[in-house]
């Protein structure tokens, strides 16, 4: 029972630490929307799995992490990453939430 409740705090505070670095990686590629750390972690998952599968240089993966995921890599590691046109619709809008400031009505 114990080593059981010990690998679910493990488990929990890994997935704070995950949670602190997208925040932290929402500021540096200079997202300015609205941060959602489960829409953060999908779509830097596109530039993860394109620098293991395909590019597997340093700058690139950057490259694609850069202005927020809008930039041409990220376009490029979304076309070789994901074949579904739904599922490339529902990074896009990702994207978009993480890049617009929405208005707040006063």
């Amino acid at each position: 029972m114990e080593r059981h409740f010990g690998i679910l705090i493990f488990i929990a505070l890994s997935t704070v630490v995950l949670s602190e670095k997208l925040l932290d990686l929402f500021h540096n590629v200079q997202c300015k929307g609205s941060y959602d750390s489960s829409k953060m972690a999908k779509v830097y998952t596109v530039c993860q799995e394109c620098f293991l599968s395909l590019i597997r240089s340093p700058a690139m993966f950057y490259a694609c992490l850069s202005d927020c995921f809008t930039s041409t890599t990220f376009a490029l590691c979304l076309h070789n990453y994901q074949t579904n046109r739904n599922h490339k619709e529902d990074i896009l809008e990702m994207i978009d939430s993480l890049t617009v400031a929405k208005i707040q009505a006063e």
